[in-house]
């Protein structure tokens, strides 16, 4: 039976091993992503596995499903940081501008209303520039329509029927 003692320090070894473990993934895949950044995005191929060769003997628990996990978070993270640095970046509007801009557009005429307000949805738009893919609309019915006359023209020239032949 253990005493509570080595209990502990058991806990403790164990939260230990785990941070180890996180800051030796986040130092693997923070090189990982230098190596990704330096090849135009992509990961070099054969990468991963050299990297795994070389740190193996260190790292026993290494694998490549742990790698690829921890660098897919790591992209993650990244990702959310820069979009967190970009909403800072963002002006604020304060109430007091607020008020002038509704001051000053209650002044206007109705057709500057119009433009301010056609300028703003301009602005929030999500178009993203690329073509919508798929079949072309109607495509569908003319190939339906020509499988049909294909058809008819087949029965036309008594393809559709069979001759029946009867032996005596």
């Amino acid at each position: 039976m253990r005493t509570m003692a080595s209990q502990n320090a058991i806990t403790d070894a164990q939260r230990i091993v785990k941070v180890n473990k996180k800051a030796c993934l986040e130092n693997l895949c923070n090189l990982i992503h230098k190596k990704v950044l330096s090849n135009n995005g992509r990961m070099p191929y054969g990468y991963m596995n050299t990297l795994l060769e070389e740190n193996k003997k260190s790292f026993h628990w290494l694998t490549r499903d742990v790698v690829n996990s921890a660098y897919t978070r790591f992209k993650k993270m990244k990702k959310k940081s820069l979009e967190i640095t970009a909403e800072a970046k963002k002006p604020t509007i304060n109430k007091v501008h607020i008020d002038q801009h509704t001051t000053e557009a209650s002044s206007n005429s109705m057709s500057d209303l119009i433009d301010s307000q056609h300028h703003c949805n301009n602005d929030t738009s999500t178009h993203t520039g690329r073509e919508k893919g798929g079949r072309p609309s109607g495509s569908s019915s003319t190939m339906k329509r020509k499988r049909e006359l294909e058809i008819i023209k087949m029965k036309e020239r008594g393809f559709g029927r069979r001759k029946l032949m009867v032996k005596i």
